[in-house]
């Protein structure tokens, strides 16, 4: 594991000195009545052209850990963007060490929309999706749905380039109400 999060800290590195990065770092903490996890994420995305760049993506927790690098496609424009993205990667798990990812995610004024699913070589797979809209410039209201993660509404307060989430819902696999919330820090 601690291989993993240098090679992942040097990638991250690189593609930070590009002027056209763009990305985030987020501690995420889920809590039902009987579970408490936590995980940190780093992603990265750092444009090589106007539509063309590449994505770094990170995550680290006490019983796993992950990394994927993969092209991104973006059209962008003056109130929002569209970005699409594939790539592989290797997790921690000497069953099945290599999966795949794909994400799109879109913006347009005070809406945002982001999806995710990844499969590995063996068919597990897991997904992450979510809408908000923005009320005012330091608050947004949306849903949210993951795998092993909590299904429900989200609330999202920002300042600057800080921002602080929850969601309060049904985290499915337990069968258990439950609260997931991110503290993330825009590069």
């Amino acid at each position: 594991m601690r291989k993993l999060f240098t090679i992942v800290l040097l990638v991250l590195t690189v593609l930070i000195a590009n002027a056209q990065t763009q990305g985030f770092v987020e501690g995420q903490i889920t809590t039902t009545p009987e579970v408490m996890k936590y995980k940190m994420i780093a992603n990265v995305h750092s444009g090589l052209t106007d539509h063309i760049g590449i994505n770094v993506f990170a995550l680290a927790s006490p019983a796993w850990g992950q990394i994927v690098v993969g092209p991104t496609y973006t059209k962008a424009n003056s109130t929002g963007l569209f970005r699409v993205s594939a790539g592989i990667g290797i997790q921690v798990d000497t069953a099945s060490p290599f999966y795949s990812n794909a994400y799109v995610l879109f913006v347009e004024n005070k809406f945002s929309f982001f999806a995710k699913g990844e499969i590995d070589l063996k068919g597990n797979w897991w997904y992450t999706t979510s809408a908000e809209y923005a009320l005012t410039p330091w608050y947004s209201i949306g849903i949210q749905s993951e795998k092993y993660g909590i299904t429900g509404m989200k609330n999202v307060f920002s300042k600057g380039r800080l921002s602080f989430w929850t969601t309060f819902g049904y985290k499915i696999d337990v069968k258990a109400w439950g609260v997931q919330s991110g503290l993330r820090l825009r590069l």
